[in-house]
Order: structure tokens, then C-alpha cells, then sequence
């Protein structure tokens, strides 16, 4: 779904061979739909963020969440030696996923001072260099990443060797739709993000009861379930991703 116009009208788009290696002849790419529903659920799920530190476009540098659709979906390994850097627990499962699908990993860098010690059994296991409350400054490098430079929690610096960082600095949830709907997203400090409000449901508390349950980085959201009709809804709002 891309869009969710007046009168309870969605817009969406079904991949019909877009997705597919050998696409059959005669058959569209694509096919556009229009859905009208009287009440709608809203899982749009969430994007990850990237962590800002010099050179952090350069090739080679990747989301954690990246990293683990490449490994999982793909089979692949974007890395040989790589580093993950994180500040929450979601980078971890991407040092889990690395580690069980057979890469090197260099050094797994946490912003924060303290981390679990579940978290960190497979690392453990596998004699991985943990370094806690640090951060990624610049990444070194020509036409690809081939290391990193850390500074620590007392100021002194380290450079690492590695062809792969994956970084996680947690997720923003998806909300766009809700916007369309006239809701102002609303800033949430204790999961540090934007979650939707309640504008646009405020006309029908019954039927739209909030179905956010956050814990972010680790889970993603399903925003809301409302009829049609939001009296808030214009003919202006109409939504493109």
C-alpha cells in the first residue's frame, strides 16, 4: 500500500513478475489496485537507521539489517572480515547471524557501557573483540572499505582492519501513512522515535484502538486499526511513498 486517499480508498501495487528470475511472456510487471475497506490495520513496520561518522557511504558499509537479509535471504556473505557497530541490542543478531553463517568478525563495537551478557554469548564463544562505550570516527578506504578508526570512552583511538561494517542505530517506524490521515507524528524520548498520534482516531476511539507496542530496536510496529472515513482526510493528502 502507498497511498490511502478519501472515502477509505487505498492504493497498492501487487508484484505480479517483477520478482520473478524468468518472468513468464505476456504478463504485466505490475498491477495496481484500489482497495476500499471500512477498517484498515496499519503494519507498515520500520526503518533502520544509519550511524553518522566520517566516510560512512563508502562501499562496504552496509545496515545491520542489510547484512542480515544478504546472509539469510541471499546466502551471501557481503564481508570477509567484517565489524559491527551498534547501539542497541538489535546489531547483535546481526554478530549472530555472521558468526553461525561462518564469517570473521573483527570486532563488534556498543555505544553503551554495558551490555548483557546473553547478548553476548555466541560473541564470547567465538573470541570475538567486543569493545563497549566507543564509536566509529572515520572508516578508511579508496573504492572500498578496508578499516575503521575508534575512539574509546577515554579519548584514546584504534584503527581496525575489516572489508565490512555493519552498523545499527535502531528503527524508526514507518508512520507515513498515518500522516495522510492528518495524525502529527509525535516524538517519542524513551523509544527515541517518531510514533503516530492520535489525530486522526481521536473521532472513533472504540474501533481504533492503538496497537503500538514498541521496543524498538527490536520489534517493529503495528500502528493502529481504524474504519473509514476520518473526517480529517482531504483530497490534498494524496499519498506517495
Amino acid at each position: 500500500v502507498f497511498g490511502i486517499y478519501d472515502g477509505g480508498t487505498y492504493g497498492a501495487i501487487e508484484r505480479v513478475t517483477d520478482h520473478l528470475p524468468e518472468p513468464p511472456p505476456f504478463q504485466p510487471r505490475q498491477r495496481y489496485w484500489q482497495i476500499i475497506a471500512k477498517r484498515a490495520v496499519l503494519a507498515s513496520g520500520a526503518v533502520e537507521r544509519p550511524l553518522v561518522f566520517g566516510g560512512n557511504d563508502r562501499p562496504g558499509v552496509m545496515l545491520a539489517g542489510a547484512v542480515r537479509s544478504y546472509v539469510n535471504r541471499f546466502g551471501v556473505l557481503p564481508g570477509r572480515r567484517c565489524v559491527v557497530v551498534t547501539t542497541g541490542d538489535d546489531g547483535w543478531r546481526t554478530v549472530d547471524d555472521l558468526v553461525a553463517a561462518g564469517a570473521g568478525v573483527a570486532a563488534v563495537i556498543d555505544a553503551r557501557g554495558d551490555v548483557r551478557a546473553k547478548l553476548r554469548e555466541k560473541s564470547d564463544k567465538a573470541g570475538i573483540n567486543v569493545i563497549l562505550g566507543a564509536h566509529v570516527t572515520t572508516t578508511r578506504g579508496r573504492n572500498a572499505v578496508r578499516g575503521i578508526d575508534v575512539t574509546h570512552s577515554d579519548g584514546k583511538t584504534e584503527s581496525i582492519a575489516c572489508d565490512l561494517v555493519a552498523m545499527s542505530n535502531g528503527w524508526n517506524p514507518a508512520i507515513h501513512l498515518t500522516t495522510y490521515l492528518g495524525g502529527k507524528p509525535v516524538w517519542d524520548r524513551a523509544r527515541a522515535a517518531f510514533l503516530p498520534s492520535s489525530e486522526c482516531r481521536q473521532d472513533f476511539p472504540s474501533q481504533a484502538q492503538r496497537a503500538v507496542n514498541l521496543d524498538l530496536p527490536r520489534r517493529l510496529p503495528v500502528a493502529a486499526s481504524w474504519p473509514a472515513g476520518c473526517s480529517q482526510i482531504s483530497s490534498k493528502a494524496l499519498a506517495r511513498w
